[in-house]
């Protein structure tokens, strides 16, 4: 992805964005897990974004569909054949 042999700071555009707190939250406690930098972090999440947009997976149309019927039972999710079969 970046060019070798170019300095870091030549190789990357500076952005400001703004989280909810519980989002910077998140990215510093990864982060910290990780040994990585919080940008280091929002790279690799917009990266993974763009892989997993761009291929289409299937699983995207399944989750899509996750939640879309209110049985009324809240163990619907638990005995889903019971709701199903009967």
């Amino acid at each position: 992805m970046y060019e070798r042999g170019r300095r870091k700071a030549e190789r990357l555009k500076r952005t400001q964005i703004s989280l909810a707190p519980e989002e910077h939250r998140l990215g510093q406690e990864l982060a910290g897990r990780e040994g990585v930098s919080m940008s280091h972090v929002i790279r690799e999440a917009i990266r993974e974004y763009c892989v997993k947009a761009d291929t289409g997976d299937p699983w995207d149309k399944f989750l899509d569909i996750v939640g879309i019927i209110d049985t009324g039972d809240p163990r619907s999710s638990v005995d889903h054949d019971k709701v199903i079969y009967g």
